[in-house]
């Protein structure tokens, strides 16, 4: 029965129609949760990033990457070439990458006992494989 519900303890029906919703219960426990809600990261992004200084670089990605996808993406119809299968596999790659980078980045970091050699080194392998990587990228959907 609807806003009914058996009571195991006392072995009968109660009614549970003013009990609340789960919607309800989350509501009310917004403040307690320790992890963010979805909607706190609105405001939480921009202000790690003030915090951070990160403003001139966070809107030198965006507009790179806004002007990459606008001009090699929709620009140049890639949209057209790309099947759904091949975006869908592309980062997986770079995924592999990135992992074998920490561990053997790691690895290095130890044996030298400073983190300086790895970052500078790891900045410019990082540069040098993502601009292959677009390089690529463009070929492969370059118009025939």
């Amino acid at each position: 029965m609807r806003g009914q519900d058996f009571d195991h303890e006392i072995g009968r029906q109660r009614d549970v129609s003013n009990r609340p919703r789960i919607g309800e219960m989350l509501r009310a426990q917004e403040g307690n949760i320790g992890s963010p809600q979805p909607f706190d990261l609105l405001t939480a992004v921009p202000a790690a990033i003030r915090a951070n200084q990160l403003g001139w670089g966070v809107l030198s990605l965006v507009i790179s990457h806004g002007l990459s996808f606008y001009w090699n993406y929709i620009k140049n119809g890639e949209y057209q070439r790309a099947s759904l299968n091949a975006l869908m596999g592309q980062p997986y790659g770079r995924v592999v990458v990135l992992h074998l980078t920490v561990l053997f980045g790691g690895w290095v970091v130890m044996l030298l006992g400073s983190p300086l050699f790895a970052l500078v080194l790891l900045v410019v392998l990082k540069t040098a494989a993502d601009w292959r990587a677009h390089q690529a990228e463009r070929r492969k959907f370059a118009p025939a």
